[in-house]
């Protein structure tokens, strides 16, 4: 059976819609991917202005809606990213002796986790706790359940962050755009997911998500993750430097793009849009930050007892950042393998416009979805209704109205029966009836529920008109 999944990536510099659908065969068909520009309004991955972030939300989702592979629904439920500078991984250790030999069974493991959220003295909120290494009589074992011991303990990486990011992103979502959440997913583990292969997490490997204003180090060795950190900086920190040389935001980011990362040394022309500048200074500012982030990336495999050589696998760049020009190269100095990370697996873009590299965080959470045992279809249809408005009396034997309790009428009906003006045009030209998004989450719904109780209200004045129309009828006839 199809379903249909929507994820919602909230960026530092965008925010990125997308919709998606799969069936039992396990492929992921990519239907439409949006994107929004934000500024200011999302700091280092936390919502910062609420108001904002619900506008741009609500706009993509119109997009999303106005797809002609889901005409007659609208976008219900989402699953929302997870991101943002106080995002990272603790490790945690939790015991449980038994009073004789016994054996481990699947709720003795997930007890281990439950100890762990009971016994932490913290509060930041947890997003998942991540098996490391299960030791039954204090011996290494990859697969506890079904051994036979007198204990076990188990080694977890507990993924948290602060409150403020999932409370801000539930104020937007939830309390102003009446979403209902399917499920908060840490956007990094997902992309490791998407991106790294078995092999890779078994050998040892990082992924680097180089963001707008924040870069995330996660490394796995042993199948398991090992460390998650994420620092403060971003290739917003290069564009701003770029802001120093008397160019605005924008013509830096292009600048940005079109120099990248490259030698000092290399003759290249100047740069003269909006005024003259040598190619060498821009490439200074340039690769004096890339270099710094760079080095940072690097002290964190240090910091978490990694080496070069033990993560033989390299290093996997994704995230809008990783796109600049020479910084391939620059991590390569590095002695590390180096590679682009790239969506793996069974994914179909529908849309030829969708670059799948440019949007690996928002896939990677349709794909975290599929494995939702318990998900739910994202979308609803537009055309259920029901009303509640009484029959005519009936002509056969009963002269009390009947409802119509289960009766079903799509919005045109609604419009013309009760008179309603038609919904306005959206913003992409189309009428009310293409709009999917347009007329459901705010003028929609909203008409919908007061016609709905309109009706109710208008059914039971009719039922205590008839009533008393039939009272003073029999008291007649009794005169």
């Amino acid at each position: 059976m199809e379903k249909y999944i929507v994820a919602i990536e909230i960026g530092s510099s965008k925010i990125r819609g997308a919709l998606g659908r799969y069936d039992e065969t396990g492929v992921l068909n990519v239907i439409a991917v949006q994107e929004e520009q934000v500024q200011d309004s999302v700091r280092y991955g936390q919502v910062r202005n609420v108001e904002e972030v619900a506008n741009v939300i609500d706009e993509i989702c119109r997009k999303l809606e106005n797809s002609k592979a889901i005409a007659g629904r609208y976008i219900e439920r989402v699953y929302v990213g997870l991101s943002g500078r106080s995002i990272g991984v603790e490790k945690a250790e939790s015991t449980i002796t038994f009073a004789g030999e016994d054996a481990i069974g699947a709720q003795i493991v997930e007890e281990l986790k439950e100890r762990i959220k009971m016994e932490r003295q913290s509060e930041k909120d947890i997003y998942q706790i991540v098996p490391v290494s299960y030791y039954v009589d204090n011996e290494l074992t990859i697969k506890p359940v079904g051994r036979v011991g007198k204990s076990i303990k188990g080694v977890f990486s507990v993924v948290d962050g602060n409150v403020g990011i999932k409370s801000n992103i539930n104020r937007a979502v939830v309390e102003r755009l009446g979403f209902v959440v399917s499920d908060y997913v840490v956007t990094m583990l997902a992309q490791a997911d998407a991106v790294l292969s078995p092999e890779d997490k078994q050998l040892g490997c990082a992924l680097v998500d180089f963001g707008a204003e924040t870069t995330t180090v996660a490394i796995y060795r042993e199948s398991a993750l090992q460390s998650m950190v994420t620092l403060p900086m971003g290739s917003r920190n290069i564009t701003r430097d770029l802001v120093s040389l008397n160019f605005i935001e924008e013509q830096a980011e292009t600048i940005k793009r079109s120099v990248g990362v490259v030698n000092v040394s290399d003759e290249t022309p100047q740069y003269t849009n909006p005024h003259v500048l040598e190619r060498p200074e821009i490439a200074n500012y340039i690769q004096s930050r890339a270099s710094e982030i760079v080095a940072n990336v690097m002290a964190q495999i240090e910091f978490a007892n990694f080496k070069p050589s033990d993560l033989p696998s390299g290093l996997f760049l994704v995230g809008g950042g990783a796109r600049l020009k020479g910084l391939s190269e620059l991590f390569a100095e590095q002695k590390m393998r180096v590679s682009v990370g790239t969506i793996r697996g069974n994914v179909r873009l529908s849309d030829a416009s969708i670059t799948a590299g440019e949007a690996v965080d928002v896939i990677s959470l349709l794909l975290w979805a599929m494995k939702d045992d318990a998900a739910i279809d994202s979308l609803s249809p537009i055309e259920e209704y029901v009303d509640y408005t009484p029959n005519e009396p009936s002509t056969e034997g009963s002269d009390e109205g009947v409802s119509r309790i289960g009766t079903l009428y799509t919005d045109d009906e609604i419009e013309e029966n009760e008179k309603v003006n038609k919904p306005q045009t959206t913003n992409n030209g189309n009428s009310g009836n293409g709009g999917n998004g347009d007329k459901v989450r705010k003028e929609g719904a909203g008409r919908k529920i007061i016609t709905h109780i309109e009706k109710i209200r208008k059914g039971l004045e009719k039922i205590l008109v008839d009533n008393l129309e039939d009272k003073f009828d029999d008291e007649e006839k009794k005169d």
